[in-house]
């Protein structure tokens, strides 16, 4: 007879967590039934050692022996006036323009999906985690998860089969593009009107007429042979992306890499980690070697994840940035085994709606896994209708105050 090996739950601080569990870790997003490279090692890592967001972060891993089974970094959260009890949260960086991309789904193995989902959350019913610091929290948010993922459906099976309430809210469509089983997608891009494809394919002529050269896409991050990218010339790529991005926009609001060294490092340590196991991409729009866009992505089990973007605004009038995104579609597409590319945007994003065909839904889950927490997310209803009455009574008496 086979005895099935048990499962068990611990946290570990995302800056110490030991080698061999680095390495168990960094297998485990490999076989995730979801990927999210948000969650991979090469990520939480650089960011737990540069970003002051991660220094408190734990990682919340289930164990199946010698392997990990499912994990997922947490912090505590901010108070909220809807949640009367303390939580953490999957949103390890609440910063408006995060390292990295807000992708909220756990990594969880494919071959122990269900099991894995019920230790993670009976660990935290059971109170039995020594979670540092007090409070201890009663309740996990879960910021834009797949709700429509293997993940998710296995979530809400364990909630209802351990009795744990679980509320999702903010659910929104984000655009995607799907490949196809046999490869490409012949309704993209037509999908976006032959006027649009026009108008970039007379703005691609115009750059190069400006340029005086022929303008091409090249991914730095490529390995030009069987060896990998030189530690050298990825370095030099990656210095040359936080520059350009600097160097516009992103730079004048303060949200660039280069606006906070902290995260520049960190940035550089992620892709140096992504690059080595050979999943880096540095989409490069070009002229002479002269960078006109740059768009970070990561390959991430079936997943093509679109990280930043930067485009140099002398060349604005030419629209380099949507230049790039076309090619980066293109290039996903021929990707072998590609199956989904995500932008990783945020609900306000105006552009990827317009511009991709197919949509994701992303939501927040709310899970209640003690006592306090249960009777929080009860409670929230109630509170959140007693807020909006606040809300409009102060309107009211502001309006009396003008008369």
């Amino acid at each position: 007879m086979v005895t099935e090996r048990p499962l068990s739950a611990e946290l570990l601080p995302v800056r110490s967590v030991a080698q061999e569990d680095v390495d168990r870790w960094r297998e485990l997003a490999a076989r995730a039934v979801e990927p999210n490279p948000s969650f991979e090692p090469e990520a939480v890592k650089a960011a737990g050692a540069h970003d002051p967001a991660w220094a408190r972060a734990q990682l919340l891993v289930v164990r199946d022996g010698d392997r990990i089974a499912a994990c997922v970094p947490l912090r505590s959260a901010p108070p909220r006036r809807d949640l009367p009890v303390p939580s953490i949260t999957t949103r390890v960086d609440p910063s408006p323009v995060p390292l990295l991309p807000v992708l909220g789904t756990p990594l969880v193995a494919r071959e122990n999906l269900r099991p894995a989902v019920d230790c993670l959350l009976g660990a935290l019913s059971s109170g039995a985690l020594p979670w540092p610091g007090r409070p201890r929290p009663s309740v996990l948010v879960t910021e834009r998860w797949n709700d429509r993922g293997a993940v998710a459906d296995a979530w809400r099976a364990a909630c209802r089969a351990l009795g744990i309430p679980v509320v999702v809210e903010d659910g929104w469509d984000r655009a995607v593009l799907h490949r196809e089983a046999g490869g490409g997608r012949p309704d993209w891009p037509a999908g976006l009107g032959t006027k649009r494809l026009a108008d970039a394919r007379r703005k691609r002529r115009r750059l190069e007429e400006h340029l005086g050269t022929p303008v091409s896409v090249v991914d730095r991050a490529a390995p030009a042979g069987p060896a990998p990218v030189a530690p050298e010339t990825l370095s030099e790529a990656l210095r040359a992306f936080v520059e350009l991005e600097g160097s516009g926009w992103k730079g004048r609001a303060g949200t660039s890499l280069s606006a906070t060294p902290d995260l520049a490092s960190g940035f550089h340590d992620a892709c140096r980690g992504w690059s080595e196991a050979g999943r880096l991409s540095l989409l490069t729009l070009e002229s002479g070697g002269r960078p006109i866009a740059m768009r970070c992505a990561v390959r991430s089990g079936s997943g093509f994840f679109l990280y930043r973007i930067a485009y140099d605004e002398e060349f604005g009038r030419f629209g380099p940035g949507v230049l790039l995104e076309l090619d980066t579609a293109e290039h996903f597409l021929a990707l072998p085994g590609a199956e989904l590319m995500d932008p990783c945007c945020a609900p306000s994003n105006a552009f990827y709606p317009d511009f991709l065909p197919d949509r994701l839904p992303v939501a927040t889950a709310l899970t209640g896994f003690l006592r306090e927490g249960r009777l929080a997310l009860a409670a929230r209803p109630h509170l959140r209708r007693a807020a909006q009455a606040a809300g409009r009574l102060r309107s009211l008496a502001r309006s009396s105050e003008q008369r």
